[in-house]
């Protein structure tokens, strides 16, 4: 069984379906995106990837 580590649904199946949060805490169960909040994670990861990776070649001193 698997949850959206944003919306909290839970897939059954082929289905993502809301579960009570008090069910969702007792099922031992590991964290990924449903199709509805995937697009959303990504577009958020790769909006701040190259943001980080500039910063990231400007801080890094280089030594001749």
């Amino acid at each position: 069984m698997v949850a959206c580590c944003l919306c909290h649904r839970v897939r059954f199946g082929a289905r993502w379906l809301t579960v009570p949060d008090r069910v969702l805490r007792r099922l031992p169960s590991p964290h990924s995106f449903c199709p509805e909040c995937l697009p959303r994670a990504l577009a958020k990861a790769l909006d701040s990837f190259p943001r980080r990776l500039a910063s990231q070649r400007r801080d890094t001193a280089v030594v001749a």
